[in-house]
């Protein structure tokens, strides 16, 4: 895939009208970025949203400046736009989505990883690159460290879109694309067994189908059938993989560490007690009086467990 000249910034908002004159440092990552770097042409690549990674301090910064300017929230909805509940709400989700006036949907990230325990937001932004492209400026990760990072994402949801299989040829075409890098920061980040699958699978698909898994070692064979599987079996088949599922960021234990494992099932049973933003929209409540929803939610979720469901009508 020869790189041919630079392409105009996909659909969607530009930085400078809504990030730069708020001065929030931030990044994007996958889709449109993804494709306006690594694609020849962009617009063959699909996205179905535009990913912003933001500081948590930030976070209700950009999205308070984007409900004044007709941004409409998706998720959470119904999203009240005074300060207490937008603070609240980018403190207790990840990911929240909003979408511009045109209709492009923006998921708005605090973190990369769900558990929020293998990505530092600060450092990211520290270390991001510029994407020069017509007027603007778009800013993103070194390509190592992005490699590393859809090899994660992408095994996470069992590489069920063709397009992310083309991602991993687009992005080792490219210019910048070393895999000495990509496997130290690979390193870096305990997740070496997860490149090196997905490198196996990128391999196995480019063979004739009789040999795909000719040469594949035991975690490779696994992510081939996970993703020939979710590809034939469309987003049914990942949703029942997904309960196989670890953890939340990995789809398979080989992924991680022991130590990462036990973690997280350690915390696993207090999760779902701890506040989101549909408490907050059960009974808002001033900054000063929120921890109180520390002893409100067990008592919904408790209410809730034993509460019997009604047969529709």
């Amino acid at each position: 895939m020869c790189r041919g000249r630079r392409r105009p910034l996909p659909a969607g908002p530009k930085p400078d009208r809504l990030l730069d004159p708020l001065e929030i440092p931030h990044l994007f990552f996958k889709g449109p970025s993804l494709a306006a770097r690594y694609y020849d042409d962009p617009a063959i690549r699909f996205s179905r949203d535009i990913d912003l990674l933001v500081p948590c301090d930030k976070a209700a910064d950009l999205l308070e400046a984007a409900l004044q300017r007709n941004y409409q929230a998706l998720n959470p909805k119904q999203l009240a736009s005074d300060r207490s509940s937008l603070d609240f709400a980018v403190r207790t989700q990840p990911v929240l989505t909003i979408a511009s006036p045109k209709g492009v949907e923006i998921e708005l990230h605090r973190q990369l990883d769900k558990e929020g325990k293998l990505y530092r937001t600060e450092a990211l932004i520290e270390a991001r690159k510029p994407l020069p492209l017509g007027d603007v400026v778009l800013w993103t990760m070194p390509t190592s460290e992005l490699f590393v990072y859809i090899c994660l994402h992408h095994t996470r949801h069992y590489w069920s879109h063709l397009h992310w299989l083309v991602d991993l040829d687009a992005i080792q075409r490219h210019s910048d694309f070393d895999l000495a890098d990509v496997y130290a920061c690979a390193k870096k980040r305990d997740l070496t067994t997860t490149v090196a699958a997905s490198m196996e699978l990128y391999h196995a698909l480019a063979q004739p189908e009789p040999a795909l898994a000719q040469g594949l070692d035991e975690n490779g064979r696994i992510l081939l059938n996970a993703c020939l599987a979710t590809l034939q079996g469309g987003h049914e088949a990942e949703l029942g993989l997904r309960h196989t599922s670890p953890t939340p960021d990995f789809a398979f234990s080989w992924q991680t560490t022991t130590s990462y494992l036990m973690a997280y099932r350690i915390r696993k049973p207090v999760i779902p007690l701890i506040p989101t933003y549909t408490d907050y929209q059960f009974l808002p409540l001033p900054p000063r009086w929120q921890w109180l929803y520390y002893i409100i939610r067990p008592c919904r979720v408790l209410i809730k467990l034993f509460t019997p469901l009604r047969p529709h009508q």
